[in-house]
């Protein structure tokens, strides 16, 4: 199998289980969310690992690892398309930005965790360390940060979008607490 078939066949598999996990919550009554639907395809991941050991694919494990990487990313970007530029919530907020899941093959996929410590903040607050890093936020560093939603092409859920608008030492933390309030969790 061809690495690019390889990723096509990953992509399939990752919508199939994507596909199924909605189709889940829905018969449960549940609302489907962004962190579901992340850690769905990092499930998915995981099990297509396993699959293709398990099946002794004729492929190296560097290739493997790139075409689950390509697959992950290309679900993953159409999964969170915004569609219009429509907000629904806009917030300034301070938080801490923490590591929440380690990815152990691609450090690329590691998944950071914004902890709320003062102001208007949504409940979900997970991002990609490399959606992270190019927005501006370093692992353990306290920021002001603005946040609003987009509309997604999913219809199901909407993508929240993290701007660190400042820095903040100890003193300004305490003094952003003073201004903003106390956390207010929003489900978004």
């Amino acid at each position: 199998m061809k690495s690019t078939d390889l990723a096509t066949y990953f992509e399939t598999k990752m919508l199939k289980g994507l596909q199924q996990y909605i189709n889940d919550k829905n018969q449960l009554g549940a609302s489907v969310d962004t962190i579901g639907i992340i850690m769905c395809l990092l499930n998915s991941q995981q099990e297509l690992k396993g699959v293709i050991k398990r099946n002794q694919f004729d492929v190296s494990k560097e290739d493997m690892n790139k075409a689950l990487k390509s697959a992950y990313l290309k679900v993953y970007s159409e999964v969170f398309k915004p569609v219009d530029d429509n907000t629904n919530f806009k917030s300034l907020f301070v938080g801490t930005v923490r590591l929440y899941h380690k990815d152990t093959d691609d450090s690329t996929l590691d998944i950071f965790e914004i902890k709320p410590i003062a102001g208007k903040s949504p409940a979900a607050l997970l991002l990609h360390r490399e959606e992270a890093e190019e927005s501006g936020f370093e692992l353990d560093k306290s920021y002001l940060i603005n946040c609003q939603t987009h509309h997604q092409s999913n219809d199901i859920t909407c993508k929240l979008y993290f701007e660190p608008k400042k820095k903040l030492s100890a003193n300004e933390i305490i003094s952003a607490v003073d201004r903003l309030g106390k956390v207010i969790i929003v489900d978004v």
